[in-house]
């Protein structure tokens, strides 16, 4: 007898743990996410014989975005993020060039809507993941206004809107229905922005804006 009602109660524990387990499969997710983002290739260029040099420099990432269960392991979502690089004035022109008198400018953007597919690797305290994510950026070039002892060099911004694509990783340690969770990957998108010279001639350039990025986030499930 007893033998029996020790097997009943192990059966109804292993049917208890998959019942979880098939309802967890279930549940949705929200991360609310901060980092940075580090300029790469051509995005990072200071070669002042480019048609026009970005300058970029490393700047913030800030990401909301959210997750479904479609099976155990595989999620779908969306994403919605900015990620501003300010230029870096001092590659531009030292500070102690007296050519100089006046500088600034405003940074390059990008604000993104991503659909994200991801994947879970289960552990006892939370989960590791690889995601894939692809939309649109709607990106703006950055302003540059320069004045020197010959002249005012003046760029204004634009905007232009194209594919973007990202990949990444991460961890989530978990902690009952809230996780912390620390995530590295790859952003990037291609616009075609506009550059007008001193002498008023436009020529339209394609700019890969691509980041590395790192960064914390904290997520909420239900």
């Amino acid at each position: 007898m007893k033998t029996i009602l020790l097997g009943l109660l192990l059966s109804f524990t292993a049917l208890n743990a998959a019942a979880q387990s098939d309802s967890s499969a279930h549940l949705s997710e929200f991360r609310v996410y901060f980092g940075g983002a580090f300029p790469k290739g051509d995005f990072q260029s200071s070669d002042f014989e480019d048609i026009y040099t970005p300058f970029a420099m490393l700047g913030p990432l800030m990401q909301v975005s959210y997750a479904k269960a479609v099976s155990k392991n595989l999620y779908g979502g969306a994403t919605i993020g900015l990620r501003r690089n300010a230029m870096d004035l001092d590659k531009f022109s030292d500070d102690n060039d007296e050519l100089v008198l006046n500088k600034k400018s405003t940074p390059w953007q990008s604000i993104f809507t991503l659909a994200d597919v991801e994947y879970r690797f289960y552990m006892p305290d939370g989960y590791l993941f690889v995601k894939g994510s692809a939309g649109a950026a709607f990106n703006r070039s950055a302003s540059l206004h320069v004045e020197t002892t010959y002249g005012t060099i003046e760029q204004a911004a634009n905007k232009h809107t194209a594919f973007a694509y990202g990949v990444s990783t991460g961890l989530v340690l978990q902690l009952n229905k809230f996780g912390l969770g620390l995530e590295t990957g790859i952003l990037s998108t291609r616009p075609e922005f506009k550059f007008t010279d001193q002498q008023g001639k436009t020529t339209n350039y394609s700019l890969p804006m691509t980041t590395i990025n790192l960064g914390i986030f904290g997520a909420f499930r239900f």
